[in-house]
């Protein structure tokens, strides 16, 4: 059984479906199989996933981004898988709380970066440390 103890993650645990460890490779291996390139370091590549994809500053005001986040298509789905680095559980998280706290989740992978993807894959974000950006496959600032 995986226990999720992260304090960042402790207020939503209802929200939380814990699925892998990070050290299983689960989700490098659920992206894979459904054909989205992952570069070595586990992150997905947006230059070779063949289709648009968007950027923003991670420093972006936090009630701005969620209030982006609520009128965007993801919105409408009901859970995604959320990937918070090293150590972290892999879980499958209501999309609304994943929304309403993106950055508590970015807190609990230590402010690394965080993956997320809609059960169906067809939207894929990700919140990366070593580019500052934020990367998705759909709009989630209207100006970019």
């Amino acid at each position: 059984m995986i226990t999720i103890t992260n304090g960042f993650l402790q207020p939503y645990i209802k929200d939380l479906t814990p699925l892998a460890t990070y050290r299983s490779k689960f989700f490098k291996y659920f992206l894979q199989a459904h054909h989205i390139p992952v570069r070595t370091d586990d992150l997905i590549d947006w230059e070779h996933l063949g289709q648009e994809y968007y950027t923003f500053d991670v420093e972006t005001d936090e009630d701005w981004v969620t209030a982006r986040l609520k009128e965007t298509e993801l919105s409408e789905y009901p859970e995604l898988i959320v990937e918070m680095g090293y150590g972290k559980p892999i879980c499958k998280v209501k999309t609304s709380t994943f929304i309403a706290h993106w950055y508590d989740f970015y807190g609990a992978s230590g402010y690394q970066g965080i993956s997320a993807v809609s059960l169906n894959l067809k939207y894929l974000i990700e919140l990366r440390h070593d580019t500052g950006l934020f990367y998705s496959n759909f709009k989630i600032d209207p100006d970019s």
